[in-house]
């Protein structure tokens, strides 16, 4: 029988535990955010007219989802670089991975700047100040990163992949533990 997303989240930030317990609150309170946006992206989808109240709140708290996300990644990042012993190096090199993919997003919606980590070409790009936040036709979020040079060249980024890609991390970072 296949989980339902909430009982992924559930299972797999178990393994936080043996990062850091007091951050296991944290990834289940970002698992049910995630599952709640979800959930409004179905309601968007067949309701493209929503109120802009409602519209508004759903783009603020998919924005906060991404900066929660990152914190924690950045949290157990900075954690398991410090204690080796606590995650294999095929964990600690997946956790670099998502949050160097979380960045890429989260910079540009708080300091409306590119990531200094990104290639150098792309780092002396000129952006926008503010990424431009929509609701597609499925009902999620996205922002789209413009050039400000070239506002034909973007990079899209969707607030579901994210909520994806931590999930897929934490259920690594179980495997991993299991197996040691």
């Amino acid at each position: 029988m296949e989980k339902t997303r909430l009982q992924q989240w559930i299972d797999n930030s178990q393994c936080i535990n043996f990062i850091e317990m007091t951050l296991l609150s944290d990834a289940q309170g970002l698992g049910r955010l995630d599952i709640d946006l979800i959930k409004e992206a179905e309601i968007f989808k067949t309701k493209q007219k929503r109120q802009i109240k409602t519209r508004s709140k759903y783009l603020t708290l998919s924005k906060l989802w991404i900066f929660g996300a990152y914190e924690l990644v950045r949290l157990i990042d900075e954690i398991t670089t410090t204690r080796e012993d606590l995650v294999s190096q095929e964990s600690r090199t997946k956790i670099k991975q998502v949050k160097i993919e979380l960045e890429k997003i989260r910079i540009p919606l708080t300091k409306f700047k590119v990531p200094t980590r990104q290639k150098p070409e792309k780092k002396n790009r000129l952006f926008s100040q503010v990424p431009d936040s929509f609701i597609d036709s499925s009902g999620e979020v996205g922002w789209r990163v413009y050039t400000i040079i070239d506002r034909r060249q973007t990079e899209t980024y969707y607030r579901r992949s994210f909520g994806d890609l931590l999930l897929k991390l934490l259920e690594s970072i179980s495997e991993n533990m299991r197996a040691k």
